[in-house]
């Protein structure tokens, strides 16, 4: 079930949530506060899930007004604000996500390509291990409950740490300190070490010595 629920689960989340309570006012509000990206996408480790969040940002100074707060407050509510309604993630809005995941499933078997891909793996898979995908198990996607499908995004995100990037022209030292503002939250019994937040896209000092060599 869980191969569905990773299929699943990052489109729910990423629609609308208890504070922007439609897709329109989630997508109105993301592009009010200049967020560049939010979105949720997940990597498999055997039949297990690690789920990443990613916000990219513009810098600040670039804007008429500093939204870093209201940015950080929006990345909070995307991840652990979810739109429930008695514990659970609405029926109307799980069945769409089902519909649209089989149709999706649907056209790449009609497509040559990703044919073939199914089908040699199938012959090559002795395993298990190539064949660990929906496509392979298209059944499971009616298990899924609004209710269970809740509880796995308890169990891997809320109860969890899930990874956390942060993009774009910003200060390392700044975003670590939202980050532990807005992201280890008492108020959601949050039980997590404060974060250490790394900016992969600050200079190196090796990329002249490396792009010298290069040419």
């Amino acid at each position: 079930e869980n191969l569905a629920n990773m299929q699943l689960l990052p489109n729910l989340l990423s629609t609308k949530n208890m504070t922007y309570q439609s897709e329109n006012e989630f997508l109105i509000a993301k592009k009010k506060l200049f967020i560049l990206s939010c979105f949720v996408y997940f990597n498999t480790i055997g039949e297990n899930a690690e789920y990443t969040f990613t916000l990219s940002i513009p810098k600040k100074d670039l804007l008429e007004k500093d939204y870093l707060e209201e940015q950080f407050e929006f990345f909070r509510d995307f991840i652990y604000k979810p739109y429930t309604e008695n514990g659970e993630f609405l029926e109307f809005d799980l069945n769409k996500e089902k519909k649209n995941l089989k149709l999706g499933m649907d056209n790449a078997l009609k497509n040559i390509k990703p044919y073939q891909s199914v089908k040699i793996k199938e012959l090559i898979d002795d395993e298990g291990i190539l064949t660990r995908d929906i496509i392979y198990h298209q059944e499971l996607v009616d298990e899924v409950t609004s209710k269970s499908i809740y509880e796995h995004y308890k169990e891997v995100i809320y109860n969890n740490q899930p990874s956390i990037y942060i993009m774009g022209d910003v200060d390392e030292d700044e975003m670590n300190e939202l980050c532990n503002k807005y992201l280890y939250l008492e108020s959601f019994d949050k039980k997590t070490v404060p974060i250490e937040l790394h900016n992969y896209l600050k200079p190196r000092d090796n990329v002249q010595e490396i792009t010298e060599k290069s040419t």
